[in-house]
């Protein structure tokens, strides 16, 4: 290999580590995972699932939380300032672990349709 030939190869493996790159790297990875727009290998299903373990677990401690903090000490409107949005944090993480979820054990996009 020329030097040449390897500077370049270089500068192109090091072109994920600009942060422009990095961040429009990991959407695409993200919508395919959340999105489920293409057919996954096996390991990228594992992957799906293992990775939507997180928000589902994000999902589950933030309505816990919320239903801890609407059954203690009675009902008072503040409590509802708190719980609301919490409550609403913890459904939108869960969105996306089902999402993640399933499409990790569907695999993907079959039909040419999305999920």
């Amino acid at each position: 290999m020329k030097p040449r030939e390897w500077q370049e190869e270089a500068q192109k493996r090091q072109r994920n580590i600009a942060p422009e790159d990095t961040i429009r790297n990991d959407a695409i990875a993200e919508g395919l995972l959340i999105r489920g727009d293409r057919r996954l290998t096996g390991v990228q299903r594992v992957t799906a699932v293992v990775l939507g373990l997180i928000p589902a677990s994000v999902a589950i401690l933030s309505l816990w939380a919320a239903s801890d903090i609407a059954t203690t000490g009675g009902f008072h409107p503040v409590y509802a300032l708190i719980v609301l949005p919490i409550i609403l944090f913890g459904v939108a993480f869960g969105y996306v672990a089902f999402r993640m979820i399933r499409t990790g054990i569907t695999g993907g996009r079959r039909d040419g349709r999305n999920l």
